[in-house]
């Protein structure tokens, strides 16, 4: 058992070196270690949708980015002591669009980010997120693992108060519901895996 958990720790350092070398190099990976919660955003510049509506991209991406890390942080709190979270983001998209000074979407994504940008929230425009994770207990064995899609199609149909519930209030709400229905079952007894 101690040669796994040797095993883990040595396999996360070299992924760890390899993700921070390539970030130095072409930017394209992200590592975030918060504790409890090991996240990789896998090439950002990929994803669908992480764009300022008036910001430069890679700040935008950046607080994007400790938005989601924090609330996986949050959410990890219920994992048994010494249990980590490892989380590989291959896509994001954020609920909205970018438009163009409030014109139609595809203007917006042809001229790029301007002071003049907004993030129209329509139904259309729904919250998704692409990734890999695994749960591994205090020794370093793999507890839980998949491959993970989700979206929210209804994300408009609850109320919400945006200024109250701060940023990204439709992608969180998103996340505690996935973590509710496959992270938190399998450590409360109650495993309901549809």
């Amino acid at each position: 058992m101690r040669v796994t958990g040797l095993v883990f720790l040595m396999a996360y350092s070299t992924l760890l070196s390899f993700a921070l070398c390539a970030k130095e190099k072409s930017d394209t990976n992200v590592i975030e270690d918060t504790g409890r919660v090991h996240i990789i955003w896998e090439s950002p510049k990929k994803y669908r949708d992480v764009r300022p509506s008036n910001q430069s991209p890679s700040r935008f991406r950046e607080y994007v980015f400790n938005e989601f890390d924090e609330k996986f942080e949050a959410l990890a709190t219920d994992l048994p002591e010494g249990f980590t979270l490892m989380l590989n983001i291959t896509n994001v998209d954020l609920a909205g669009d970018v438009s163009f000074g409030g014109a139609s979407s595809s203007l917006g994504r042809n001229f790029g980010s301007t002071v003049g940008d907004i993030r129209v929230i329509e139904r259309v425009f729904i919250p998704s997120m692409a990734f890999s994770y695994q749960v591994f207990d205090e020794k370093g064995n793999e507890v839980l693992a998949a491959d993970e899609k989700i979206k929210d199609t209804g994300f408009l149909q609850s109320s919400l108060r945006r200024g109250r519930d701060g940023p990204f209030v439709y992608e969180k709400r998103m996340l505690e519901r996935w973590y509710k229905n496959e992270i938190t079952p399998h450590f409360s007894g109650e495993v309901t895996k549809s």
